[in-house]
């Protein structure tokens, strides 16, 4: 990993893809829970070699490419890791380092702005993977999230939802959406229990978001297109899935859109 790391400063593009490589474990899951031993061991590897501050300068000056595998490196990095997810928001104060509003930018370069704009693949991958890492970084943080709704993180994934063809940044989207709008507790992963302290009140925020229709009704038919036949083996679950094989589903999407609405 301290070679991988050091690599960065000179071939940044094929160091990040080794590291990708090496963080991921083999778990190539559409949505990475329940994390291996393995998979939290190479996070914690990764934290020692003191990485993150190459892959956030790429994340805010490489190329598409370059800046999707940065934006996969902080999700593979902070998912379900807490102190992790932390430590990358707080690298934001960093001179020429990148923060959650460099991984909105990424999102909203996802998708055509006018008619006759044309967006690579390339844009749409990274859009992807910054979507998800903005998921990552605010699940298990109080402090991530405040500083995604500075950064109107809400209003960046209503416009994913509304204008977004794939189905993978619609699903972390809705993702996001989900946890900008519920309320923050001082609990392991932030969620209600009877006896915790509310951090963070979005009710405001919910009651905004309720009365648009327009993004109501586009989370009603992600919903839909998550129909549960008896047919529906769980390795078609987004949790169960690779990314290569199911990225462009539309069924990845309900789980996520259910969130959102509930």
């Amino acid at each position: 990993m301290q070679k991988l790391v050091t690599d960065m400063e000179n071939a940044p593009v094929a160091a990040a893809r080794k590291m990708v490589t090496f963080l991921r474990a083999g778990d190539y899951r559409i949505v990475r829970i329940q994390l291996s031993a393995e998979a939290r061991g190479k996070q914690l590897q990764f934290a020692k070699a003191e990485g993150m501050h190459g892959v956030l300068k790429m994340l805010k000056d490489g190329d598409p490419e370059g800046r999707a595998l940065a934006a996969e490196i902080v999700h593979l990095v902070t998912t379900e890791n807490g102190p992790l997810a932390h430590m990358v928001g707080l690298q934001a104060w960093l001179p020429g380092s990148a923060d959650v509003s460099d991984l909105l930018q990424i999102v909203a370069a996802g998708w055509p702005r006018e008619r006759g704009d044309v967006v690579t693949d390339d844009a749409v991958f990274a859009a992807e993977e910054a979507a998800h890492a903005v998921w990552a970084m605010i699940m298990p943080s109080s402090d991530n999230l405040e500083m995604a709704h500075d950064r109107k993180g809400g209003d960046f994934m209503r416009d994913a939802l509304v204008h977004s063809k794939s189905p993978r940044i619609r699903m972390w989207a809705a993702a996001c959406l989900k946890r900008l709008l519920s309320d923050f507790h001082n609990t392991p992963d932030g969620m209600y229990a009877s006896n915790a302290r509310k951090v963070v009140d979005n009710r405001g925020l919910r009651q905004t978001f309720a009365k648009d229709a327009k993004l109501l009704k586009g989370l009603v038919r992600m919903i839909k297109k998550g129909k549960v036949t008896p047919d529906v083996h769980r390795s078609m679950w987004p949790t169960y899935v690779e990314r290569k094989e199911g990225r462009d589903k539309p069924w990845i999407q309900a789980w996520a859109a259910a969130g959102a609405v509930g």
